[in-house]
C-alpha cells in the first residue's frame, strides 16, 4: 500500500500528464491507505498511513528528477504511467540513494527498479534506460499476469494487485477474526496466558530467527500469490522457524523442514530451509485454500483463507463449519493461532 500512495504522490509531484497515465489504468483512482507504521517507523517518521507515504516521496524527489528522462521514456515505451515507475523506484531504492555501487537487498537486488539477478539476466547499468526499461517489463508482465487471473476486476483494481503490498490473492489476512494461541498452546510455550497476547509472543520470539528467511518467504509469496506473513505464521507454528527441528526434522521423524511437510503424503523437495521446500509448502497451503474455496463458496476470502490455513494442518475433511474449523486440529487452535501470529508478522517486515 506504501508503494500505491508514493506513485499517487509522485503522479503530481513528477508532473505526470493525462495522456501518459498508460494503458493499464489510472494511478489516481486506485485507492490507498498508505504506509504501514513500520515502514514509517525505518523512515524515521512518528506518523504513519498517506501522510507517511507522501513525506517518503517528497524526500526522493530531487534526486528522482535525475531520471526524469528515463522514466518517461520508458513508461512512453511500455505505455505505463511514469508515476507508477517512479513510485517503484522510490520504494525500492530510494531513486538509488539506498544502494552500494547499484545494488540491493544483500547482493541480489541491481538498480533503481531492484531487479533480482537469481531470476533475471541483468540489463544495462544500474541506473540507465535499458535498467528502467527491463524494470518496466516486469511490472508490465507482473500486471498482465493479475488481468488474466482476475479478469473481472476493474484496470485500477488489475493495476494495484501488481504494485501494493502483498496481501495475496486469497483474502486479507488483517481483516481475518482470531482468538489467538488456546490455554493449552500457551502453555507448551511456558505462558501464563492465552490468546492473541500468546500467539503475539511467541511470533516475537521467533521473529529474529524468523528472519533469516525473509527473502526465501517473500519469494514463495510472490510466486504462490500468498502474503509472506501467512507463510510466517505457518513457519512459526509448525516449527519456530527451525529451532524446534532437529536436522531438520519433526513430528517423530515424519514432518519435514520449516512448514513441516508430511513426507507420508508428500514427495519432499529441496534442503529443509531452503526456497524450493517453502514453496512446496505454500503449495500445498494453496491446494487447500482452493479447496475450502470449493467446499465452501459462499464464504468470504477471508473465511476460505483461515479455513485453508487450518485445513493445511488436519485436512479438508476436517473443516466443516466456520465456528468450529479448529476442533481437531494440534491443540484444537492451529487456525486461530497462525492467523494471530500472521498478524504480527505483517507489521513486522512481511508486508511486502
Amino acid at each position: 500500500m506504501l508503494l500505491t500512495l508514493m506513485i499517487m504522490g509522485l503522479a503530481t509531484l513528477i508532473g505526470t500528464s493525462e495522456s501518459q497515465t498508460g494503458c493499464y489504468g489510472d494511478i489516481n483512482k486506485v485507492d490507498t491507505t498508505g504506509a504501514s507504521c513500520r515502514t514509517a517507523r525505518a523512515e524515521r517518521l512518528s506518523y504513519c498511513g498517506v501522510r507517511a507515504s507522501t513525506t517518503i516521496a517528497e524526500r526522493d524527489l530531487g534526486t528522482m528528477n535525475n531520471y526524469k528522462t528515463i522514466i518517461k521514456n520508458a513508461g512512453r515505451k511500455k505505455c505505463v504511467d511514469p508515476a507508477v515507475i517512479a513510485g517503484i523506484i522510490s520504494r525500492e531504492s530510494h531513486a538509488g540513494k539506498a544502494l552500494k555501487d547499484g545494488w540491493g537487498d544483500r547482493g541480489n537486488g541491481f538498480g533503481l527498479m531492484q531487479v533480482d539477478k537469481r531470476y533475471h539476466k541483468l540489463v544495462g547499468k544500474w541506473n540507465s534506460e535499458a535498467h528502467v526499461l527491463q524494470g518496466t517489463g516486469i511490472l508490465v508482465n507482473m500486471i498482465k499476469g493479475i488481468q488474466k487471473k482476475f479478469p473481472r476486476w476493474t484496470k485500477e483494481q488489475q493495476l494495484k494487485g501488481t504494485s501494493e503490498s502483498q496481501t495475496g490473492c486469497y483474502g486479507d489476512i488483517n481483516k481475518v477474526d482470531t482468538t489467538g494461541a488456546s490455554c493449552t498452546t500457551a502453555k507448551a510455550e511456558r505462558l501464563p496466558y492465552c490468546g492473541v497476547r500468546a500467539s503475539t509472543t511467541i511470533a516475537e520470539k521467533d521473529l529474529h530467527t524468523m528472519n533469516n528467511y525473509k527473502t526465501i518467504i517473500k519469494n514463495a509469496g510472490r510466486k504462490k500469490c500468498v502474503d509472506p506473513a501467512v507463510i510466517a505464521g505457518i513457519i512459526s507454528r509448525e516449527s519456530h522457524a527451525g529451532t524446534a527441528l532437529r536436522g531438520g526434522w519433526g513430528d517423530r521423524g515424519n514432518g519435514f523442514g520449516l512448514m513441516q511437510v508430511d513426507k507420508r503424503y508428500h514427495k519432499l523437495f529441496g534442503q529443509w530451509n531452503s526456497e524450493a521446500h517453502v514453496l512446496q509448502g505454500t503449495g500445498i497451503l494453496v491446494d487447500m485454500i482452493k479447496g475450502i474455496q470449493k467446499k465452501f463458496p459462499r464464504w468470504t476470502k477471508e473465511q476460505q483463507l483461515k479455513g485453508g490455513i487450518s485445513a493445511y494442518n488436519a485436512g479438508l475433511q476436517n473443516v466443516q463449519t466456520y465456528d468450529k474449523m479448529d476442533i481437531g486440529t494440534t491443540g484444537n487452535d492451529y487456525a486461530n493461532d497462525v492467523v494471530a501470529r500472521a498478524k504480527f508478522y505483517k507489521r513486522n517486515g512481511y508486508n511486502n
